[in-house]
């Protein structure tokens, strides 16, 4: 029998700065982006100059609607990370203590890492599924 400790560690909350985007924020931008003169931005003879009025009026618009906050990230950024998965990774590193001390068959191990890296693949396609969503609404 294999006993198994999951315990967690306390990190410190990191403080991030960032724009918040919600579904108001974004329909604001698209109204102001229709209302801007499109042709006195691609009528210009030089691409460069385009492409940097283009850049300065979007960062205008998300500058006037989205301004930066402070906040705070208790996970850093890995909203896939659940505590399932925190959980899988420690029962992972015990897995692999015991197969370099020879308790454990290392072909249970293999299985449980593919198995793992699977779990953590289809997290993080969810993940980016939903922000792709939110940002498209």
């Amino acid at each position: 029998m294999i006993t198994i400790h999951v315990s967690y560690s306390g990190k410190k909350p990191q403080r991030v700065q960032t724009r918040l985007f919600n579904n108001d924020t974004l329909q604001s931008i698209k109204a102001e982006l229709s209302q801007v003169q499109w042709y006195e931005v691609t009528k210009l003879k030089d691409i460069n100059v385009s492409y940097y009025k283009f850049v300065q009026i979007l960062a205008s618009l998300i500058d006037k609607h989205a301004k930066m906050r402070v906040i705070t990230e208790r996970n850093g950024r890995r909203n896939w990370l659940t505590p399932e998965l925190k959980m899988q990774f420690q029962i992972k590193r015990q897995l692999y203590e015991g197969v370099i001390s020879g308790r454990i068959n290392k072909g249970l191990y293999n299985t449980f890492c593919a198995n793992l890296k699977q779990k953590i693949d289809e997290k993080k396609k969810r993940c980016l599924l939903q922000l792709y969503r939110k940002f498209n609404e």
